[in-house]
């Protein structure tokens, strides 16, 4: 196998290792994104799961990217027959890094938050191709 092949074949290894992170079964909210790493532009699926919860009242993701690109979503999620799991699809975004972040607000306006998961996508201007 050429040295070449064999650097290939440990960063691929890399990227799914990063990418295949687990959740904490503890945490009441979790985030998790796919893929980690892309070429843009690229669809990311953000899958959120919220354990159920009485008290539960909104849940809330929030995307933000280093270019200038921001989108957050809110929605009902009332009480123990509220979804478990919500997956949403982001199409074509663009090169840069990104944040996803959750959060559950509860009755009394208590929140609970997600970890920042964070995610890259790769393009041809992307002027921090270099950093690691």
């Amino acid at each position: 196998m050429s040295l070449t092949r064999l650097y290939r074949a440990a960063r691929v290894a890399f990227i799914l290792l990063l990418s295949s992170a687990p959740a904490h079964a503890s945490d009441p909210v979790r985030v998790s994104v796919y893929p980690r790493f892309q070429n843009a532009p690229a669809t990311v699926r953000v899958t959120l799961i919220i354990e159920w919860d009485k008290d539960n009242r909104q849940a809330c993701l929030y995307i933000e990217g280093d270019m200038g690109y921001s989108r957050n979503s809110c929605w009902e999620h009332v009480g123990e027959g509220a979804r478990y799991q919500t997956v949403i699809y982001y199409p074509d975004l663009p090169a840069g890094r990104y944040t996803a972040i959750a959060e559950v607000t509860r009755a009394d306006h208590s929140t609970v938050r997600t970890r920042v998961e964070e995610f890259r996508l790769l393009g041809m201007n992307d002027s921090n191709n270099d950093e690691p």
